[in-house]
């Protein structure tokens, strides 16, 4: 027998080896990279999500401020107590959400709706927060001066 012989015959028991380490290699190397694609689309969705509801925060912040500023001030100062009635409250809330929806972009809009389903509830509710966290919509209370060991401090 030859070396050459020798050196096919070898080829030929291995091959059938081979073509398995390779067919297992290229099932590994294609799940690895799915596995990736996944994370990668996951993270995109994630950093997406953030984007849209940092926007959210950021709109919901000035509706709030937008109707204090155009309908609320007013009525306060017109009213006796200083206070909005039931029917004025849910005005104020009603320009807010409105404010809210002409300017949030489209697509954070469509993220929201998509990870959250139906976001009017949320809208209001995220609004309301913000009233409450900012003390818009409630009468002003005058600022009491601090008085210390008989000494008034600012």
């Amino acid at each position: 027998m030859e070396f050459t012989d020798l050196t096919q015959q070898i080829i030929s028991a291995l091959a059938p080896l081979v073509v398995a380490l390779l067919g297992a290699l290229i099932a590994y190397a294609t799940k690895y990279f799915r596995d990736k694609a996944v994370g990668i689309k996951v993270t995109f969705l994630r950093d997406a999500l953030d984007r849209a509801l940092q926007e959210a925060q950021a709109v919901a912040t000035e509706s709030v401020a937008y109707a204090n500023q155009k309908f609320v001030e007013d009525l306060k100062e017109k009213a006796a107590d200083g206070k909005l009635t039931a029917d004025e409250a849910r005005e104020a809330m009603s320009i807010a959400v409105q404010y809210f929806v002409t300017h949030i972009s489209q697509e954070s809009a469509r993220i929201l709706k998509a990870a959250l389903g139906d976001i009017g509830t949320w809208v209001e509710s995220l609004i309301e927060t913000k009233v409450y966290n900012n003390n818009f919509f409630r009468p002003k209370v005058a600022k009491q001066p601090t008085v210390v060991g008989g000494d008034q401090l600012e």
